[in-house]
């Protein structure tokens, strides 16, 4: 039967350890090794020591879960190897053994993720950027607009409107590359202005909008 579990955990595509309840390592496959960029760890915490500290902190806490309520739980880690400090993602599954299975404790298996991660992070980027500018874009900027509305107080917060004049005739004379480039220029100079908690979007061609929180009254807008 251990030949067997052997020969199943190092056909798997995934990493994958066994720890028991004193957290101590009984079991790896190689695939782990090349997920975690550790080898010969013989305790959780030299197996978790390339994840991202809040990676760590959440399987950690996963893991104690497991050991001490008896919770099998499915969570999304960071991975930042040494050796080329790319972030990676992976899909982490914590699954309790118990002495039925002959070594309480806990399976975990690792499942590369990092181009999905990657993909869903560009979708949300260009769900929530304006690609041109780098600005947030208009649905982004009325969200965040709405958000400072209903929950800062009255009279918190300043709302700059910035329209630009003659746009139109860059477009018209020079063309709508170099209105492209002056409307990037524009968003960089007003980002420059910005304050680090300001938002600054683009809702229109040429309108721009900062949202400036912790701002009383106008002459300080």
């Amino acid at each position: 039967r251990e030949n067997l579990f052997r020969r199943l955990a190092e056909s798997l595509p995934e990493g994958l350890f066994v720890a028991d309840v004193e957290q101590e390592i009984v079991f790896t496959n190689q695939r782990l090794a090349s997920i975690l960029g550790v080898g010969d760890a013989t305790a959780v915490p030299e197996m978790l020591a390339h994840l991202s500290p809040v990676s760590r902190d959440e399987l950690s806490a996963a893991l104690s879960a497991a050991m001490s309520d008896h919770i099998d739980r499915r969570l999304e880690i960071e991975i930042v190897p040494p050796q080329t400090g790319a972030p990676r993602w992976c899909l982490a599954n914590v699954t309790v053994l118990s002495d039925d299975e002959g070594l309480p404790g806990a399976i975990v298996t690792l499942s590369d993720v990092t181009e999905i991660a990657l993909l869903r992070e560009e979708l949300r980027r260009r769900a929530t950027y304006d690609p041109l500018t780098g600005c947030l874009n208009r649905a982004s900027t009325f969200s965040a607009l709405q958000q400072v509305l209903s929950h800062d107080r009255p009279g918190s917060a300043a709302i700059l409107f910035i329209d630009l004049d003659g746009f139109k005739t860059i477009n018209d004379t020079l063309g709508h590359a170099a209105g492209d480039d002056l409307l990037a220029e524009v968003a960089h100079a007003i980002v420059a202005q910005a304050r680090p908690d300001d938002v600054v979007g683009r809702i229109g061609g040429d309108e721009f909008v900062m949202i400036c929180r912790g701002v009383s009254c106008p002459p300080d807008a």
